[in-house]
C-alpha cells in the first residue's frame, strides 16, 4: 500500500501514454489483496491502497484501464469484517472519498 501511496503522491498516472505509467503497480496491489496478502492489513494500509488508486485516476467503470472495483470490494469485506473498528478518522475519511 505505501507504494502505490507513493507513487500517487508524486503524481504517477494510470495512463499508458504517460512517462510514469503505474496500472502495473496497480495490478500488482490488486492480486496482492486478492491472493490473501491483505487478509491481516491494518486499516491505514487500506485506506492508502484505495486513497492512492483513486487518486492515481483509476475508478469502478466496466472497461475502464484500471478498474478498482475489486479493492473497493475487498475494502468494503474488510470494514465488515471488522478491520477498521480501530479505524482513526482519517482512515475511515480516506476510505470514504476514495470509494466515492
Amino acid at each position: 500500500s505505501n507504494l502505490v501511496w507513493a507513487a500517487a503522491t508524486l503524481g504517477c498516472h494510470t495512463n499508458p501514454g504517460s512517462s510514469v505509467d503505474v496500472t502495473p503497480l496497480i495490478r500488482a496491489a490488486s492480486a496482492a489483496v486478492h491472493g490473501g496478502s491483505f487478509d491481516r492489513a491494518k486499516p491505514q494500509e487500506w485506506s492508502n491502497l484505495v486513497w492512492a488508486a483513486a487518486t492515481l485516476g483509476c475508478n469502478t467503470t466496466p472497461g475502464s484501464s484500471v478498474d478498482v472495483t475489486p479493492l473497493i470490494r475487498a475494502a468494503s469485506a474488510a470494514v465488515h469484517g471488522g478491520s477498521f473498528d480501530r479505524a482513526k478518522p482519517q482512515e475511515w475519511s480516506n476510505l470514504v472519498w476514495a470509494a466515492a
